[in-house]
């Protein structure tokens, strides 16, 4: 999506999904950065987390929440609103086609839109802060991965 390039809509600490961006920036980000508060003689502590089933449980309506919040023109806030309603799907096994049934969460599977969504959708998970070295708190997340890390003097 061309608006949130122009307007860095997702967060800086966001890897994952981004044009040029690979898992290894961010092992590397966070190399760089552990191996600075050390240096700094500090304790540094992390949480990781894995959010199961990410874009299966996607909300329509926080997510056109979200995009508002973000400032998203409003032609677009409708265009993926309306993208994402009235989403049905059906099994077929060999011959067989079972029941139509509605989709009310989640992304499309295979949408070109799927990560660029799922990143501006779940953006708050991150710590408001640009990750730099400066800072003894930071946010990195790759995707549907997400690693914060603190450093103390002490525990």
């Amino acid at each position: 999506m061309h608006w949130e390039f122009l307007t860095n809509s997702i967060h800086p600490g966001h890897v994952g999904g981004r044009p040029g961006k690979f898992i290894n920036d961010a092992l590397v980000a966070l190399t760089l950065w552990i191996n600075h508060k050390w240096r700094e003689g500090k304790i540094v502590m992390g949480s990781f987390l894995d959010v199961k089933l990410a874009y299966l449980l996607v909300q329509r309506g926080r997510l056109i929440h979200v995009l508002i919040q973000k400032l998203c023109p409003p032609y677009l806030c409708y265009l993926i609103n309306s993208f994402l309603l009235d989403r049905t799907t059906s099994l077929k096994i060999d011959r067989v086609v079972f029941q139509v049934f509605a989709i009310p969460n989640g992304l499309p599977q295979g949408s070109p839109l799927l990560v660029t969504l799922y990143l501006l959708y779940n953006s708050s998970l991150l710590l408001p802060i640009l990750p730099s070295l400066n800072e003894d708190e930071i946010s990195i997340a790759y995707r549907d991965n997400f690693t914060h890390l603190l450093a103390t003097e002490s525990v």
